[in-house]
């Protein structure tokens, strides 16, 4: 328990961790499903790093696989969508850096 949870209801900290188990369930259901969907050619030179808020954050390895796949954005994103059981991203932001 973190310190700064000493004096809440036990509820509310129970509420706290399940939140965080389900985002995590659903980054998982997110990277499942990115690996579905993209392009074999693309699937070594992308990696889906972060999700908040309906945001999901992707890691591109070059200037013209982002290009490709930013116009392809909204495909991108109802198809994750049609996948995903709870939770919807709302945008996809793609941002060249190290695949690792």
């Amino acid at each position: 328990m973190k310190a700064n949870d000493e004096g809440k209801p036990l509820k509310d900290v129970l509420q706290g961790v399940m939140k965080k188990l389900d985002s995590g369930e659903l980054a998982a259901e997110i990277i499942n499903a990115w690996e579905k969907i993209i392009d074999t050619k693309d699937k070594k030179h992308t990696k889906p790093v972060s999700f908040k808020q309906g945001r999901l954050v992707v890691i591109v390895s070059d200037s013209s696989r982002l290009y490709d796949l930013t116009v392809k954005k909204k495909e991108i994103i109802n198809i994750i969508n049609a996948h995903l059981r709870k939770g919807k991203i709302k945008e996809i932001r793609f941002k060249i850096g190290e695949i690792r």
